[in-house]
């Protein structure tokens, strides 16, 4: 078949064993060896990490919902993966979860506190076990992210085969952001699968809108916006493409294949399906309390009565008033609306309200240049395909990236600016391109080919170069998180999770007693024998009400990146110097000169 056509259509015409002049088994091999060492790495990392600051609430939850049912301590997101990442957790290592009021503990259950109850339950109840529970919760999370892998892998087919679809896995799974989130117990990971599972089933239907289609779009769309709220808005923005897709070949008399009923069938299944889950979901109760425990006031998180703060909380409020949805699914939806008054931080500057461009700063940053360099071809690709392709490969590529570009631009628009895990998504679509590319470029021959396979190895060697550190890696221009906590915070740079780094540190130098200014819910004497004095207020995610004192000169000082800004407000000066070590989020300082 002559080589232009092979780049015309490459999801129709590549053939592993033309490119690689190997059996097809290398290539099998080659792929199984690339999931073997990313689940080494995700595994190790998942070890050698203390819980960061949202894992602790999603834990808490978690097993709240197994146990009792109940939804009031991480009311903010929908219960679905919380309550799968646990379920390792219940079966293994159940926790005792004593409810009584003679429990000093049982105040955080009473008083709805998240990060207080699951605190509780990681490290107070059976103190000790905390290192079985964190690797038992990060289970279903690293294989979540696995799955990531595997959507990957099909949207890069149907671009380009095989080859692009094994280097498109390779383009996501070694994004080393994604790695290093993939196995902590967050929903940003999940998010990202799920987004790309819905545009599976949608392409899959739109290709062929028959029977056994039809449901597998409809289960998925009901069963994966109960991972993450905007999933949900994902699946409207997918829908949306798809109707304005339709209207556009009726307004230009093209036929559409019988799509257009079927599509209106679709919905009409789909509403309810959606409809039920969220019922289920909430075990087909309304409120977000279980019947065990009752609270004597219970906490709305909507006012039920106007003046309304905008249209959202009064249709919610009706909603509520009419137990149209259970309270779990309104509480959701109202959390929507929290991100306007948090504070925010970008290049130097702290404000209420956010950026528009945040999102584009930490693209920059946080981008391997790998994906930055390989959008040429790839856009050229697309290009080249666009004008002399058919229809329906038009609307695989609309279908791919107009709903993902569009919820970006919402969240860019909503000013979710505590970090750059909120836009993970947008790299499903961008390694399914990177991997089509690649494979196009494999094709060509000569010095494409070398320039291809080296991309993707180089990819997997900053990954493993980064290693355990990839939740918060840089690319060049943003270098390392203490390089970077001028222009970044939040999860950016520290998240609570580098614990286990500044015990192994401290026991090298002795167990130094300590100035501490920790940024985490995680508990300090969990991983180090070392006594403390705190030089900042403790955060308010764990239960110790422990006052802040002043430093002590003669100690070593370890400051978390995102408390850094506030110790030298708090003691001008006195931590102006270099740090005796930085352990990635951590900063540790020697004791001050006479």
């Amino acid at each position: 078949m002559p080589r232009r056509n092979l780049r015309s259509d490459p999801a129709m015409n590549l053939q592993p064993g033309k490119l690689f002049r190997r059996p097809a088994s290398l290539l099998a091999g080659a792929a199984l060896l690339s999931a073997l060492l990313w689940l080494a790495l995700a595994v190790h990392g998942a070890v050698n990490k203390s819980p960061v600051v949202d894992e602790i609430a999603h834990f808490g939850d978690g097993l709240a919902m197994w146990r009792y049912g109940d939804a009031r301590m991480n009311p903010e997101h929908p219960p679905l993966f919380k309550m799968l990442a646990t379920l390792p957790v219940e079966i293994l290592a159940p926790r005792e979860m004593s409810l009584g009021d003679e429990h000093m503990e049982f105040g955080p259950w009473v008083d709805f506190h998240q990060w207080r109850w699951g605190y509780y339950l990681l490290y107070l109840e059976e103190e000790g076990r905390h290192g079985l529970l964190v690797f038992l919760m990060r289970i279903v999370p690293i294989l979540t992210g696995l799955l990531g892998g595997v959507v990957a892998f099909f949207w890069g087919r149907e671009f380009g085969g095989t080859v692009a679809g094994l280097l498109a896995a390779v383009f996501l799974l070694y994004y080393p952001e994604y790695l290093g989130h993939a196995r902590f117990l967050t929903l940003d990971v999940p998010m990202l699968v799920a987004c790309g599972a819905i545009t599976l089933a949608g392409w899959a239907w739109w290709k062929n809108p028959d029977w056994k289609r039809t449901a597998l779009l409809v289960g998925a769309g009901a069963i994966l916006p109960l991972v993450k709220l905007p999933v949900g808005v994902y699946l409207i923005l997918l829908l949306g493409t798809m109707a304005c897709i339709l209207v556009h070949k009726s307004v230009r008399g093209v036929g559409t294949g019988g799509r257009g009923r079927r599509f209106m069938l679709m919905l009409a299944l789909l509403v309810p399906a959606i409809y039920m889950a969220q019922w289920a979901s909430a075990g087909f109760r309304f409120s977000l309390y279980s019947e065990h425990d009752q609270p004597a006031a219970p906490h709305y998180f909507v006012r039920f009565q106007p003046p309304y703060e905008d249209p959202l909380e009064g249709l919610l409020a009706f909603t509520h008033r009419h137990r149209l949805l259970p309270e779990a699914s309104i509480a959701v939806l109202n959390h929507s609306r929290s991100f306007g008054g948090r504070t925010m931080f970008l290049l130097g500057e702290e404000r209420s309200g956010g950026w528009l461009h945040y999102f584009f700063v930490t693209i920059l940053l946080k981008t391997p240049l790998v994906y930055f360099l390989g959008l040429v071809p790839a856009f050229l690709l697309l290009g080249r395909q666009w004008r002399g392709g058919q229809t329906i490969q038009r609307e695989r590529a609309l279908l791919l990236l107009v709903p993902f570009l569009v919820l970006f631009l919402i969240f860019m628009l909503g000013r979710a600016n505590l970090g750059h895990r909120y836009v993970l998504f947008l790299y499903l679509p961008w390694a399914a391109l990177l991997g089509w590319a690649a494979s196009d470029w494999i094709v060509r021959g000569g010095w494409r080919y070398a320039v291809a396979l080296a991309a993707a190895v180089f990819l997997v060697v900053q990954a493993i170069a980064a290693h355990p550190n990839q939740a918060t890696w840089f690319n060049i221009i943003g270098g390392s998180p203490w390089q970077a906590r001028h222009a970044l915070e939040d999860s950016n740079i520290d998240w609570g999770q580098d614990l286990p780094a500044l015990g192994r540190k401290l026991e090298e130098l002795g167990n130094p007693p300590l100035n501490l200014a920790y940024f985490g819910a995680a508990r300090f004497e969990a991983y180090t024998g070392a006594s403390t004095l705190h030089i900042v207020p403790v955060c308010d995610y764990v239960p110790e009400d422990t006052p802040a004192v002043s430093p002590i000169a003669e100690w070593h000082s370890a400051i978390s990146l995102n408390c850094l800004r506030r110790v030298k407000l708090v003691y001008p000066g006195r931590f102006d110097r270099e740090p005796l070590a930085v352990l990635n989020s951590i900063a540790l300082f020697a004791p001050e000169e006479p």
